[in-house]
């Protein structure tokens, strides 16, 4: 149900003279070439359509709202009125929902639903919000990966070898070419125009209206982005990144003014490419809605640690040997800065035993052949503490004698999986020093932690979102 009835059948009225203008024209709506443009479809000379815009918009009891709506939906723009910003509005509007929706059988459903969207965020006290994020070094290729409601991802692409004649193919042929005409690297920022597709994560959100929604939006937008980021990189230890990230709302809905904002920093070209797979949605279901109530400064360590494990690896043309025993010590103390900061004790007897009855009450004691058993892990845990030590205090060249090396790099990545392990069970289950102590003394504690049944991974497999998206 929209609140300004007249405004809708503005908008509505407009939308159709447009389709009709466009079929005179001979435009193919499936075609490439209609994709990813700008129309000005409401041109500061057609006073007729700005005047009826303006009149149904700003009806007395609704002139307040829409003049406040305006004022912050625009509040990082500037040199119009109220008014001509509605008419600014609306314009984005038919951008974004034309190429969606133009000549497929169900595009009255769409145009209401997306309308419906558009009503409610400058009328209502609410707006929607969908953040997305351009995502390198992981994948989803086999499309099970199905995560929570809010969040969604998705392959946008070309239509070939066949027109984009259904709304599926519509909602994933017009983003990337929007993408494509708004994405500019800036300083070290990489040039992404010549990819084939973008892998996207996306989320919706409903935010209460307020005048800086602007940056409420922006901020959820870097926000989620590094979240869904970190939470991957934690479970399959990827070197997943996003760089490009953007959001969708009232004003920022299409080519026309797609707020899609480059952060260099956050590209790397290090770590592995990886796919997620079907488990690692289900751990993503569980993890994510943790992480969304969480304040960013509460895994901010984590996250920072983790960015340099990533960031670690270097290249050797000379004593490749050497080197890469380099890098797994680097890796190897950030991985005890992490491991330290979820269970704060003193001593290698006493995080070794913190971090193996934690493990072994998760379910979480096969680490390999030699390291398939509570005690076998603690023994290693213990080790890599005295390992640490001699690090820090300067025995760095016993160390990494290649010779006879204190550890392996294979070591050390088996102690990065047991620490990956235990940060995602601090965040699904809070406090883990208090956690391991009643655990130590033989006390009974229910944890949280990835353990799922046949019967939910095909419940699952069935489910689709139900969220209203932009």
């Amino acid at each position: 149900m929209t609140l300004n009835k007249e405004l809708e059948e503005v908008v509505l009225q407009l939308y159709r003279d447009s389709v009709e203008e466009f079929k005179r024209d001979g435009v193919d709506f499936g075609s490439q070439g209609f994709f990813g443009k700008s129309f000005a479809f409401i041109p500061h000379t057609n006073v007729e359509a700005r005047t009826r815009i303006i009149a149904a918009a700003f009806k007395p009891d609704l002139r307040s709202i829409a003049e406040e709506a305006m004022s912050a939906f625009y509040a990082n723009s500037a040199g119009l009125t109220s008014e001509g910003f509605m008419c600014e509005a609306v314009n984005d509007f038919l951008n974004y929902i034309i190429p969606r929706a133009a000549g497929l059988s169900d595009e009255a459903k769409i145009f209401a639903e997306a309308y419906s969207h558009f009503d409610q965020s400058i009328y209502g006290a609410s707006f929607l919000v969908t953040t997305f994020a351009i995502l390198g070094n992981v994948w989803d290729n086999s499309g099970r990966v199905v995560l929570p409601d809010g969040f969604s991802l998705k392959y946008v692409g070309p239509p070939l070898p066949t027109t984009a004649d259904t709304k599926w193919l519509r909602d994933r042929v017009v983003p990337y070419y929007e993408i494509n005409s708004s994405a500019h690297p800036i300083g070290r920022g990489r040039d992404i125009k010549g990819l084939h597709s973008y892998f996207l994560f996306e989320h919706s959100e409903v935010l209460p209206k307020s005048r800086n929604l602007l940056d409420s939006a922006f901020r959820l937008r870097d926000e989620i982005a590094r979240k869904f980021v970190f939470a991957v990189r934690l479970l399959n230890q990827s070197g997943a990144f996003s760089d490009y990230r953007g959001c969708r709302l009232v004003s920022h809905l299409s080519t026309y003014r797609m707020g899609l904002m480059n952060f260099p920093d956050e590209y790397t070209d290090q770590g592995p490419s990886r796919e997620l797979s079907e488990y690692e949605g289900l751990r993503l279901r569980r993890l994510l809605p943790r992480l969304l109530n969480m304040k960013y400064d509460d895994i901010s360590v984590l996250e920072t640690k983790l960015d340099d494990v990533i960031r670690r690896p270097r290249e050797s043309l000379l004593d490749e040997k050497r080197t890469a025993l380099k890098v797994a010590m680097e890796q190897l103390l950030d991985c005890f800065q992490i491991l330290e900061s979820i269970i704060p004790v003193f001593g290698s007897e006493y995080i070794a035993l913190y971090a193996t009855v934690l493990l072994k009450a998760s379910g979480k004691t096969q680490f390999g052949a030699d390291l398939n058993s509570p005690y076998l892990i603690f023994k290693f845990i213990k080790r890599m503490h005295m390992v640490r030590n001699d690090i820090v205090h300067g025995r760095i060249d016993e160390v990494i004698d290649p010779n006879k090396p204190k550890v392996k790099p294979d070591e050390v990545h088996a102690f990065r999986r047991m620490v990956y392990d235990l940060a995602a069970l601090s965040i699904l289950n809070g406090n883990l020093r208090d956690i391991a102590t009643k655990l130590a003394v033989g006390e009974s504690v229910p944890l949280d932690f990835f353990n799922f049944t046949v019967q939910e991974m095909n419940e699952v497999r069935t489910q689709k979102a139900v969220q209203p998206s932009w």
